[in-house]
């Protein structure tokens, strides 16, 4: 039994993962690099303008990429769904986290948005980007179940409970006040074990998805 319909989408939904990936360092080089520019920018110093105009360039690009990717995993979680509809059901969930990047991310740069307000749109976005993780894991654990593969299906199980640990946790962190220099402090560790768990948990749905992409052919 095989399915080639989800192995094809999965794929392209791994590429996706991959370019996201590419496009956060380039945005964040090509505003730290802009900032730069900005900074050592004077009236007789053409270079700093030089140099801002580069990062804007580099911010460009890696906002064409993340549009890319995003329209790459539309593509691929339609094409999966011909195996298996659930597929589909992360569909929403996708553009509900592009939609609150984009207000956090671009809009807040132009509008001022109440911190409060960025923090729950932010952790609304970590939420739905966790439940179009879940969706896609589960989805494929379910085919790879049918086709016996049943180290491959634990594999994604684990993944599964590892990424929704870190996601929870980077969600609670986005919205929790910090009411003393204690609370910062104990806010603060438990942001560096969220972000160590969250590299790691991407790490492990890539590895799943680049399994999963060639166990379902």
């Amino acid at each position: 039994m095989t399915y080639p319909y989800a192995a094809k989408g999965v794929g392209r939904i791994f590429t996706a993962k991959i370019l996201t990936i590419v496009s956060i360092i380039l945005m964040a080089i090509g505003g730290a690099v802009g900032l730069i520019g900005l900074g050592s920018e004077t009236a007789e110093n053409s270079v700093g303008t030089g140099i801002a105009i580069g990062g804007a360039i580099v911010l460009l690009v890696g906002l064409v990429l993340a549009l890319a990717a995003f329209f790459i995993e539309l593509s691929g979680l339609n094409i999966a769904g011909k195996d298996n509809p659930a597929y589909r059901g992360a569909l929403l969930f996708i553009v509900i986290t592009l939609i609150a990047g984009i207000v956090v991310n671009v809009v807040g740069q132009f509008v001022t948005i109440p911190t409060v307000v960025s923090s729950i749109i932010s952790a609304a976005g970590t939420i739905t980007d966790l439940v179009a993780a879940v969706i896609v894991i589960m989805a494929s654990v379910s085919l790879l179940k049918n086709k016996g593969d049943v180290n491959t299906a634990k594999k994604g199980n684990t993944t599964l409970i590892f990424i929704a640990i870190a996601y929870i946790l980077s969600a609670v962190l986005t919205i929790l006040p910090a009411k003393s220099d204690i609370g910062t402090i104990i806010i603060g560790a438990t942001a560096v074990v969220a972000l160590i768990l969250h590299i790691i948990g991407y790490i492990m749905y890539l590895s799943f998805l680049a399994t999963a992409k060639n166990r379902l052919k």
